[in-house]
């Protein structure tokens, strides 16, 4: 169900509140240090969350290396409007990836892809709560052969992934009571395959699922969209919405967490710009080439195009889908809104746990947003 929150009018939103409600427990092995690319989801009344990555050595400027996690944190609602963390490291999921996509529908968690130390994660996952209120991780599938999903959503028993291959954008349709594929058409264009946002929208019946931006890294190229694309799943088809933009402000919203907030109106909080990915990617692409001296020099310049970043966008942006238009919500200053990670509703709270808040630091923070109205 959509959340509705009767404070709200989405074109007037001016002050927006953004608290800390939680703080993700440390693991069995040390401090926390929060993570990029988990699964988020409620389940059961539950908040749960797993695996993602971080650096727990040190930073990627001073060479540290990236770990892949398995952790799994399970945490309720206290009735004191607090975070019960009740997994007390006693869940490890299967595989230890970041960047997995997931999809709750019918009591279950759907996990889809994801990054693994050996390549892409090919197994599909159901995560579920069993008759002892334990949690269950049953493989029940895999993915299409070369497939690589990057963005999802669900109607009813259908899940919508869509990803690429090497040469094209491609999407299928995952049935959750058969586990069987259906191939469906992927978005037109150049492939994409990171930091897409993706969501459905719609009155119920006529559900459509929307593409927001994202980009494409190869070892030699870099592009970064701003544009907006939405899938009918009954015309198996895709139609051009335009550029994402207020005004004549062009928009990009990479890795943004987003929630529907009505039948018809997505908000995204935050977002990364690729002002900065952009600049580092063309700096590691001139150290390649680059020897003594001019290499130090760059290197130089790359560590501190990581250390000055101020922190992704602390915008709250609404777009309604009916009239294909874009609205300034307001934006939050007391805390760094995070990236790789998801919005949540969790009853009638809206929630961003962890997530990336700077290029390679990660947040344990769970934070909470009121959206307030003018």
């Amino acid at each position: 169900m959509p959340l509705i929150l009767n404070m709200v009018i989405l074109n007037v939103l001016s002050q927006p509140v953004c608290t800390q409600f939680g703080t993700i427990p440390p693991t069995s092995t040390g401090k926390q240090l929060g993570m990029a690319g988990p699964i988020t989801a409620i389940l059961n009344d539950k908040l749960i969350i797993i695996g993602g990555s971080n650096f727990p050595d040190d930073y990627p400027w001073n060479k540290g290396k990236k770990k892949l996690l398995n952790e799994v944190h399970i945490g309720s609602l206290t009735e004191k409007n607090k975070i019960d963390w009740i997994d007390e490291n006693n869940y490890t999921f299967p595989v230890a990836f970041f960047n997995g996509l997931s999809a709750t529908v019918n009591s279950s968690i759907f996990v889809f892809g994801g990054i693994t130390n050996n390549g892409i994660n090919n197994i599909v996952y159901r995560i579920k709560f069993d008759d002892k209120n334990r949690l269950k991780f049953d493989s029940i599938s895999t993915l299409p052969a070369n497939f690589t999903p990057t963005a999802c959503g669900w109607i009813d028993n259908t899940i919508l992934i869509h990803g690429y291959n090497i040469v094209e954008n491609i999407m299928y349709r995952f049935d959750v009571n058969t586990y069987s594929w259906t191939p469906e058409k992927g978005l037109p264009g150049e492939v994409r395959t990171e930091s897409i946002v993706s969501a459905m929208a719609g009155i119920p019946g006529n559900e459509k699922f929307y593409l927001f931006g994202g980009r494409h890294v190869t070892a030699t190229k870099l592009s970064i969209f701003n544009d907006c694309w939405v899938y009918s799943p009954t015309k198996n088809e895709w139609q051009y919405v335009g550029e994402m933009k207020i005004n004549s402000t062009k928009l990009t919203l990479m890795a943004a967490p987003v929630l529907l907030l009505d039948d018809t109106k997505l908000v995204f909080f935050g977002g990364d710009d690729g002002v900065s990915f952009k600049k580092r990617f063309e700096l590691e692409q001139q150290i390649k080439n680059a020897t003594g001296n001019q290499k130090t020099q760059l290197e130089m310049q790359l560590r501190e195009e990581f250390t000055s970043h101020k922190g992704f966008s602390s915008s709250i942006l609404v777009f309604d889908t009916q009239k294909n238009r874009w609205y300034n919500a307001g934006s939050i200053s007391n805390e760094l809104l995070p990236v790789c990670t998801s919005a949540l509703r969790w009853r009638d709270k809206i929630l961003i746990p962890t997530g990336e808040i700077k290029p390679g630091i990660r947040s344990a923070k769970v934070l909470e947003i009121k959206l307030i109205e003018n």
